[in-house]
């Protein structure tokens, strides 16, 4: 039976990979495709401008597995703020983009454990993490009256994230231990939508968009540090891991913590890297500047 239930999440890890790995290949085929029209489309005779373009917004974001527990294993990030700046070069309708962004998110969990109407137990998980995207883009402007117009965007980026994490349980109070988890890490992203720009004068453009992006990170390094009520501490440095460990005789729990080296054993199975998903929606408004 366990061998079955093993074999099926294999499987299951397999077709998701195969679907990640088909959406990163179309996303890179769309760009390139967009890159090589931008070249065979540029007007050489038409005036070549840059833009400079700030704005900020508030972004959904999806799940992560650093509360990895039963009870709050699929807590999003949540609703965050975000801000970008790119500087945006036009040739014709097709234009190419540079930027960097900043994107925060927080998720947090209680969980209180009572017996006979009495609490023995109450956990409480907070994770705030953020992200710098470094991207780069192609856009296509289509004209809709002389000061408006629609334009799509896509692109891909390399997202730096940085985390911290705090774990704290009060047992049968006043006891009390905390862990506080720090990390860094950083993988490729994707990122496109759809916006309307309309023109204040020559070269102020107010903007408006919506933007999807796919960013799920992994990979990441950093410090547990642990104490609790009656002084003692330690600090441990290593990778992250999130795995399920057998507690009693048939309880798998999940959990994520920092190792030294790869955790392994009879009561170790499905370890594998933890995930922070920025992958989500983002609503943006925000200003153009023409620079010359």
């Amino acid at each position: 039976m366990l061998e079955a239930i093993l074999r099926e999440r294999i499987l299951k890890e397999r077709r998701l990979s195969l679907v990640i790995i088909i959406r990163k290949l179309l996303v890179i085929s769309v760009l390139l495709f967009m890159i090589f029209s931008a070249i065979t489309y540029a007007n050489t005779t038409s005036e070549k401008k840059f833009d400079l373009k700030l704005a900020g917004g508030i972004s959904y974001l999806s799940g992560t597995d650093f509360d990895a527990n039963v009870a709050s294993e699929k807590n999003p990030l949540d609703w965050g703020g975000e801000i970008s700046g790119e500087i945006i070069f036009h040739l014709s309708r097709i234009a190419l983009s540079a930027g960097i962004g900043y994107i925060n998110g927080k998720s947090s969990s209680k969980n209180v454990t009572s017996e006979g109407g009495t609490v023995t137990a109450t956990s409480t998980l907070e994770l705030d993490a953020q992200t710098i995207p470094v991207t780069l883009g192609i856009y296509y402007f289509l004209p809709v009256s002389p000061k408006s117009q629609i334009f799509l965007h896509a692109g891909a980026g390399y997202y730096f994230v940085s985390f911290a994490r705090e774990a704290y349980r009060e047992n049968d109070a006043p006891y009390w231990i905390k862990n506080s988890f720090t990390g860094n890490g950083g993988d490729l992203g994707f990122q496109g939508g759809i916006g309307l720009e309309y023109a204040m004068s020559e070269n102020i453009i107010i903007v408006i968009e919506g933007a999807g992006r796919y960013a799920k990170i992994k990979g990441f390094e950093g410090t547990r540090d642990r104490n609790d009520s009656n002084g003692w501490s330690d600090s441990t440095t290593g990778k992250y891991y999130t795995l399920e460990r057998l507690v009693g005789d048939q309880d798998w729990q999940k959990r994520t913590n920092v190792f030294t080296e790869k955790p392994s054993g009879d009561d170790v199975r499905d370890v594998r890297y933890p995930e922070i998903d920025f992958s989500g929606f983002t609503i943006r408004i925000g200003i153009k500047l023409r620079l010359f």
